[in-house]
């Protein structure tokens, strides 16, 4: 099974080329368009092994990691 990456990106042209180029290497790739979505996309779905860079308050984080 292919790793699942997640995309945080706000400009659209930059992630679906992004997307394009990881889904050519054979990844499946979720996008978001916030770092709020992105975090609760994240929690929703365990299974995605990702390399995610972001920037966002810590109280989301903790949020997130309540979960």
């Amino acid at each position: 099974m292919a790793a699942t990456i997640l995309i945080v990106e706000d400009e659209y042209a930059v992630a679906r080329g992004i997307q394009y180029a990881l889904q050519q290497e054979g990844y499946q790739v979720a996008v978001s368009r916030s770092g709020e979505e992105g975090l609760e996309l994240l929690c929703a779905r365990a299974r995605i092994s990702s390399s995610l860079t972001f920037a966002c308050r810590a109280s989301t984080v903790s949020k997130c990691c309540a979960v």
